[in-house]
């Protein structure tokens, strides 16, 4: 929705065109603005002032955009690697239920990374489908360690699911670069290659 800077240069456009066009064609309104030079300086400045004031505005709402995508490609770097760890061990413990403490702790933490990223993605497109395919994957995980009669019948829709969440990572991923994709690894868990950050980020789940 354009911001009110926006819409007043919009408004203020074909304004400047009309003055220019009568300027050129009209001789009486050319002799109009010479006899009042002053009006004619300070009605040309505030148009030209607006006009110069939506290229700003729009130079830094794209910086921002932009910002804002290097923040939730990270994010989103971070959630899918959380979320590939914490699907292994729920399906081990879909056949060892001793594994079924540590995977109900893995999960915990991605439900709270998920929590902690939703007001990041909410608002762009590509950040809300790759969210929303995060979290259904994150309530089948639960559903499979809470009810072990679903356990069956929830092995492939688990499977479908991380394969759904790594198709949506993929266009968040591709606003970093290597180097940027090893920070996040280095920076999650301390322990990521330098050879080979970049290649298990975009990996995902």
């Amino acid at each position: 929705m354009p911001g009110a800077v926006t819409l007043a240069t919009i408004a203020v456009t074909p304004v400047l065109i009309a003055l220019v066009v009568l300027d050129v064609g009209d001789g009486s309104v050319r002799d109009w603005f010479v006899r009042h030079a002053f009006t004619t300086a300070a009605i040309t400045s505030i148009l030209v002032l607006l006009i110069t004031v939506l290229i700003v505005d729009r130079v830094v709402a794209i910086r921002q955009r932009r910002d804002r995508g290097l923040v939730m490609a990270a994010q989103a770097a971070i959630v899918s690697r959380q979320a590939r760890r914490t699907l292994e061990l729920v399906q081990e413990a879909l056949t060892a239920p001793p594994q079924r403490e540590a995977a109900s702790d893995e999960l915990r933490t991605y439900m709270a990374m998920l929590l902690v990223s939703a007001p990041v993605m909410i608002e762009a497109p590509d950040a809300r489908a790759f969210l929303e395919s995060a979290q259904r994957l994150a309530a089948l995980m639960s559903r499979a360690l809470e009810h072990e009669s679903a356990r069956p019948e929830l092995a492939p829709r688990l499977e479908a699911a991380a394969a759904a969440m790594r198709d949506a990572v993929q266009p968040l991923l591709a606003n970093l670069d290597r180097s940027q994709l090893r920070a996040v690894d280095d920076g999650e868990d301390g322990s990521g290659d330098p050879g080979d950050g970049g290649a298990q980020a975009r990996a995902g789940t």
